[in-house]
């Protein structure tokens, strides 16, 4: 029985943990198949792999060859092995054999095969505690203590100490186990200070951008193209940029900004979006924006009110997938080839809807919409996404925005060919509807 790869759709054996052709983790590996002869070099799965990518199994061929033939003393046969058989009768014996025997020599006797087992499923991790009543129960523990130590009672005391640490105890553990709000992460930019100026669509204002701006037409260019916000300039001071904040807003009538990066880390992190109803949303908090289904259960949701939604950012994050480069045949073959070469990407859909206090996220394959109606997940965002004027018509519709990963990974130690790697736009991201709240909501005094 094969099943297929869920990132290249390649077969592959359902007891593989991970994919043999491209490294990709497999959902729900069955239990290995029993032994049946030679255990094979034991690094079988890696020679494939190499005979794979380079079109030669001249190296496959020879550690099999190689090889023992019987079961190696790390891999035992299931089975133990028969006594050996009597010597036959001699044929001047006066008693045959007893081949009518009800118990047959143990040679000839069929062994049952063990039954398989099958796969355990574990149960999803329970909710973790809340740490709030043993927080309580820490600082009255606490409290008393220092009560019975004031009216001289040590051994009392003592006895709320006890106390005090079991309670410690508990909210520690408690504490360990909530999960941990996602870690905000900003393109690596090295000037702090950005001026953001409203994408108008039009090419034909990039003579008066880069006149206001005073920069070249090529880049002034890509600026009034983009039909949603652009940094149009970035400096290490914010005074460098008020001049040319000010000439966009004079010379071509739009919308400029200036931010600084202390500003974006300030504004509020989105919470994750489980479900969105036409009176009730589930929230939570992730350690991720696309959080493993695993660890789906254990994330403790809360019913919110709808958001009072002011502006929704529209967003499309792109997560590619590195490899290990191949290195090639010949007398550079033999070299280690350390590059990392595009393996596929995969694309996220994502809507930030800000409020005046707060902003809810809204991920395509996490959040559930039971307001739309439609026959896919994916057709189900996309709907949602062409709603969202209609939804909230008070509410700012920042056009959708395509973020790519800034940069390829930096190859980790210890990395092994088959192995895969991924960067993803979700920074990028984080800064532009950062930079959208910013510039479209804050009062302009406040920005610029």
């Amino acid at each position: 029985m094969t099943v297929p790869c869920p990132a290249c759709a390649r077969p592959n054996a359902s007891h593989r943990a991970t994919c043999l052709y491209c490294g990709t983790r497999m959902p729900n590996p069955t239990a290995p198949p029993p032994s049946r002869g030679g255990s094979g070099p034991e690094n079988l799965d890696q020679l494939v792999f190499d005979a794979l990518r380079k079109g030669s199994t001249r190296e496959l061929e020879a550690a099999l060859k190689s090889a023992p033939e019987g079961p190696t003393a790390a891999s035992p046969s299931p089975t133990p092995a028969a006594p050996p058989s009597p010597a036959p009768p001699a044929l001047h014996s006066p008693t045959p054999p007893a081949l009518h025997s009800p118990t047959p020599p143990a040679l000839h006797s069929p062994t049952p095969p063990e039954p398989v087992a099958a796969p355990e499923v574990e149960a999803p991790p329970p909710p973790p505690a809340d740490p709030v009543p043993a927080l309580d129960a820490l600082g009255a523990a606490l409290a008393e203590a220092r009560r019975c130590w004031d009216r001289g009672d040590p051994r009392g005391a003592h006895v709320a100490l006890e106390a005090a640490r079991g309670a410690l105890d508990a909210a520690g553990e408690a504490v360990a186990l909530a999960p941990q709000p996602p870690l905000l992460v900003l393109p690596p930019i090295r000037r702090p200070v950005a001026l953001v100026v409203d994408g108008p669509g039009d090419a034909e204002r990039a003579a008066a951008l880069a006149a206001a701006l005073g920069v070249d037409i090529a880049t002034a260019r890509m600026i009034a193209v983009s039909p949603h916000l652009k940094v149009a300039l970035r400096a290490d001071d914010a005074e460098a940029l008020r001049e040319p904040c000010d000439n966009v807003r004079q010379q071509t009538g739009l919308g400029a900004s200036v931010v600084a990066r202390d500003t974006l880390l300030a504004q509020p992190t989105p919470r994750l979006a489980l479900a969105l109803g036409e009176d009730v949303w589930t929230l939570t908090t992730a350690p991720s924006w696309e959080p493993e289904p695993e660890l789906r259960a254990a994330l403790r949701p809360e019913a919110a009110a709808p958001l009072d939604v002011r502006m929704a950012v529209v967003g499309e994050v792109v997560v590619r997938r590195y490899r290990q480069a191949g290195g090639g045949g010949g007398r550079l073959g033999r070299k280690k080839d350390t590059r990392l070469e595009a393996g596929g990407e995969r694309r996220v859909g994502v809507v930030d809807l800000h409020g005046p206090v707060g902003c809810v996220r809204v991920v395509e394959g996490i959040t559930e919409l039971k307001h739309v109606d439609a026959a896919s997940e994916k057709l189900r965002f996309r709907a949602f996404v062409d709603s969202l004027a209609e939804r909230f018509p008070e509410a700012r519709i920042e056009p959708r925005r395509m973020c790519r990963p800034s940069h390829s990974p930096v190859t980790p130690e210890g990395f092994e060919t088959g192995q895969s790697l991924e960067s993803s736009g979700w920074p990028t991201f984080e800064e532009h509807t950062r930079l959208a709240r910013v510039h479209g909501l804050a009062p302009r005094s406040a920005s610029s």
